[in-house]
């Protein structure tokens, strides 16, 4: 692996773990907040900020370590996807721990009024919990919907903070012997 690719994966997943905490983060202060609905708002918009401010400014950073080579749209946008990955990986063992053994309780009743109104009424509330008690307390299973839902929900993100961030002029190198 070259130093160059090194680098960037270093960056990348250091970035993602720094979503990735912000989000977790997040989960608490929801969690906190519980049935404040202005204050789940802007939790929400907490999120987002933090996943745009995040990925721009560690991704600005990135773009600018080797200015004599062009960091161009699609390694940038492959730098934020790869750091939404990160994030969904740390995010997801949050929720693990969140679900299963800071709060069990109140997110299986949480889970159960979202089922069930999902469900509206087709169901009975033992098929729920089945249902949940089968997904909820397998943390690859939170794990990888985690990073799915990262990707999903950050791909509007990725696509704008990767035009932004996008670096396509090049400074001469000062190395390289001009031609005279």
């Amino acid at each position: 692996m070259t130093n160059k690719n090194s680098t960037f994966w270093q960056d990348s997943s250091t970035t993602g773990i720094y979503i990735g905490v912000a989000l977790s983060l997040s989960v608490v202060v929801a969690y906190l907040m519980r049935d404040t609905s202005m204050l789940a708002a802007v939790n929400n918009f907490i999120v987002i900020g933090s996943m745009f401010g995040i990925t721009y400014y560690r991704g600005k950073l990135y773009s600018k370590k080797d200015e004599y080579k062009p960091f161009g749209y699609p390694a940038a946008l492959r730098y934020v996807i790869i750091s939404l990955g990160f994030a969904g990986i740390i995010y997801g063992g949050a929720l693990y721990v969140m679900y299963n053994h800071v709060a069990p309780e109140y997110y299986h009743q949480e889970v159960m009024k979202m089922m069930e109104v999902m469900s509206q009424g087709s169901q009975n509330t033992e098929t729920i919990s089945q249902a949940y008690s089968s997904f909820i307390v397998n943390p690859l299973y939170i794990v990888m919907t985690s990073v799915l839902s990262m990707f999903f929900m950050g791909l509007f993100p990725a696509l704008i903070v990767s035009a932004l961030i996008k670096r396509n002029y090049v400074r001469e190198d000062p190395k390289q012997p001009t031609e005279e």
